[in-house]
């Protein structure tokens, strides 16, 4: 039963996380598609536009008009540049592939994931320990198995590492109090 809501939950968070990847790229990429369209259709429109924008950020309009003619001259530039002060997105990467994404996060929850299931079988056939010693073990196992995983998101994102991880670990905790909590609370309502 665990391994098979492990893989369950694994497909579920990867391919949940490819999708989500995949839609807002496409959403990107016809923002993009939009804004080349017209700039390459109506130039004189969007060039006045980002003087606006300009304007708007303090800029006089003398330098925006110089600076936004200078850069019109570059179309790819001037394309990517529009798209992040006028839309506040960055151009999409065609190298963006939310497949792989997905794959990541399938991988991750596995590995993850597998340590409390893992540490449940490894000291399972230990007696002395009881089902709530071998609770707090398979618990110790799990938290730090989340910090390792904050840690590790924090090294990706150059963060501190230790805070990632005990950022992780609250969260973690947090949901697995839940869960317990609401499956203790189930277990007293609904009687055997």
């Amino acid at each position: 039963m665990g391994l098979a809501n492990l893989v369950a939950d694994a497909i579920s968070m990867g391919l949940g996380d490819a999708l989500s990847e995949k839609a807002e790229y496409d959403y990107v990429k016809r923002e993009y598609d939009r804004e080349a369209w017209e700039l390459e259709n109506h130039p004189e429109g969007e060039k006045t536009e980002m003087v606006e924008l300009y304007e708007e950020n303090g800029v006089p309009k003398e330098d925006a008009e110089i600076i936004i003619n200078t850069m019109a001259k570059y179309p790819e530039l001037f394309l990517k540049h529009m798209m992040n002060l006028e839309l506040e997105m960055m151009a999409p990467d065609p190298d963006d592939n939310p497949w792989k994404k997905g794959a990541v996060t399938f991988g991750a929850f596995v590995a993850f994931g597998s340590v409390p299931l893992l540490s449940f079988i490894a000291f399972s056939s230990v007696e002395d320990l009881g089902p709530n010693g071998l609770f707090g073990i398979c618990c110790l196992f799990t938290a730090i198995a989340i910090f390792a995983l904050g840690a590790v998101k924090g090294k990706f994102a150059q963060a501190n590492m230790f805070t990632s991880g005990a950022y992780m670990l609250l969260n973690g905790s947090l949901a697995a109090a839940s869960s317990y909590v609401i499956g203790w609370g189930l277990e007293t309502l609904v009687p055997e």
